[in-house]
C-alpha cells in the first residue's frame, strides 16, 4: 500500500445537538472539591501523605470551582439568558 495515497474518504455523520448547562459541569467539580476537602480534613494519613504543593493546588481547584459557580450565578441573576444554550452550529461553525 502507497504511503502517499491522497485519496479521501468522507463518510456522512448524523449530527446531534447536545445541551449542557454550567450546573451541569460546575456540579460534580463541587462534589470532587467537597470530597477532597472532606477526605483531607477526616483522613490523617491522606494529608501527612499529600505533598504541601499537591495539598495547595487542590485547595486552588477547590477555591476555582466555587469562585466560577458564583460568577456564574450572579451572570444568570443579571442577564438570566446570556449563558443559556443555543440552538443551531457553533458560532465559528460554516454551516
Amino acid at each position: 500500500m502507497a504511503t502517499n495515497d491522497s485519496t479521501k474518504i468522507l463518510v456522512p455523520v448524523r449530527r446531534h445537538d447536545v445541551t449542557v448547562s454550567f450546573d451541569d459541569i460546575l456540579t460534580p467539580l463541587k462534589q470532587t472539591a467537597r470530597n477532597l476537602t472532606r477526605s483531607g480534613q477526616t483522613d490523617e494519613s491522606l494529608r501527612e501523605a499529600l505533598d504541601p504543593n499537591v495539598a495547595q493546588d487542590l485547595q486552588i481547584f477547590t477555591d476555582l470551582v466555587h469562585q466560577l459557580s458564583d460568577v456564574v450565578q450572579q451572570i444568570n441573576q443579571k442577564a438570566p439568558h446570556l449563558l443559556a444554550s443555543k440552538t443551531g452550529p457553533p458560532p465559528d461553525s460554516t454551516e
